[in-house]
């Protein structure tokens, strides 16, 4: 199933050039509202995925550089292994994998400045309120994504996958 590898490199390739455009167009801190429950906010987050962490020393920039890699290794062999029927599994795993990937090169070309983390510019509100209270970039919402799509399957789909080969004849 590593055909799907297609959409963790078009996840990447987004998540790099809506950086980029933040990054060239916007100042730090700069909002610009899109929509009256949407605005770009340019951040970085030196945290993981939707701000977490960012209280961390030096060896929180080295883990959050060191972990998506050792995901990423172990995404691409999963993927590696999986049956054409899991193509929802796949899905899911290559969403994770681009925007870990995204997420990465933030890391890596900030070697700079290890805390400075990625760029983040996503904020979803409510009027004067924050419905969704951290900013995010694409690659963290292909992250979640692709996590919830991992799960959909291992819930649902993967019991009828297994019960279907079980039915066969044969086994």
């Amino acid at each position: 199933m590593l055909k799907w590898l297609w959409l963790s490199l078009l996840i990447i390739i987004a998540d790099q050039l809506s950086k980029y455009w933040v990054v060239t167009n916007l100042k730090l801190g700069q909002k610009l509202t899109l929509l009256p429950f949407l605005e770009l906010t340019y951040t970085h987050n030196p945290g993981v995925a939707f701000g977490m962490g960012q209280d961390g020393g030096w060896w929180a920039g080295i883990a959050f550089l060191g972990i998506p890699v050792v995901v990423a290794i172990i995404i691409l062999n999963w993927l590696r292994k999986l049956e054409p029927e899991e193509k929802w599994l796949a899905v899911g795993l290559s969403m994770v994998l681009g925007g870990a990937g995204g997420n990465i090169i933030d890391r890596v070309m900030h070697t700079d400045d290890i805390k400075r983390g990625v760029v983040d510019f996503i904020h979803v509100y409510i009027g004067s309120n924050d419905y969704f209270p951290w900013i995010f970039n694409i690659a963290d919402a292909m992250i979640s994504i692709g996590v919830v799509l991992i799960l959909f399957y291992e819930i649902f789909l993967r019991r009828k996958h297994t019960q279907r080969d079980e039915n066969e004849p044969g086994n």
